[in-house]
Parts: structure tokens; sequence; C-alpha cells
């Protein structure tokens, strides 16, 4: 079943809803950053395909808070700029390593130049 099938069915899950409207109440209504009326139910730990059927993430009242729509799709472009920000270090870090080994390369290579030009000049 592909991923937002999964995910769809589990938003409209009797489960879901019931735990939605929990925490609605819990919250009064109000978005937890802002203030103003909250409309989404927001999970702390996304939710995905891989555990989305593990309740202490997807049902679990302590991973969930109320946000409008506003704030939450402030708090899911955070987390995409975030991931792209991870990946970009990641291939920052490949760059640099790379440019180290080649670094390592030249200097073992100019240092067996430089001893065989050493032992040819004895």
């Amino acid at each position: 079943m592909p991923a937002i099938d999964v995910l769809d069915k589990f938003y409209h899950s009797g489960p879901w809803r019931k735990v939605r409207k929990i925490i609605v109440k819990h919250y009064l209504g109000l978005c937890q950053e802002c203030g103003a009326t909250g409309s989404e139910v927001h999970h702390k730990i996304p939710l995905t395909v891989d555990n989305v059927n593990d309740p202490m993430i997807s049902l679990n009242p302590d991973n969930l808070t109320l946000l409008c729509k506003s704030c939450h799709d402030a708090i899911r472009s955070e987390g995409i700029v975030v991931r792209i920000m991870v990946i970009q270090m990641r291939i920052m870090a490949c760059f640099i390593s790379t440019i180290t080994m080649l670094i390592m390369l030249t200097l073992t290579t100019a240092r067996v130049i430089y001893y065989q030009y050493k032992i040819t000049r004895i």
C-alpha cells in the first residue's frame, strides 16, 4: 500500500479521531505556539509509514500538540529546512573528506617521488 494511503487511512480511523478530540479539548482549542484558534493536531515526532502503527508515537498525547494552520505550516517547513541542512552538511563532510584524502594522497606521492629522487642521486 502506498505511504499516502497508509497515513490517510490512519487519519480517518476512529482511534485517531478520538485522540484528536481529546487533544483539542485538552488545549481548549488554542494553538500552543501563538494562542490563535488551533486546528491542526501535530505529531512532535513526525508520523511515518514506519511508525504509524506504533501507538506510542501515533496516538500518544505526549507526542501531540495543537497548532493553528500557520504555526503548523511553519513547524513543518522548519523540519524540511533542517533536513535540507543536514543533507547539505553530509555533502560538505563528504567533500571535505574527499579533499582531505586527495591531499594525503598527493603528499604521500610527493614523499615517494622525493625519496626515489634522493635514492637515485646517491
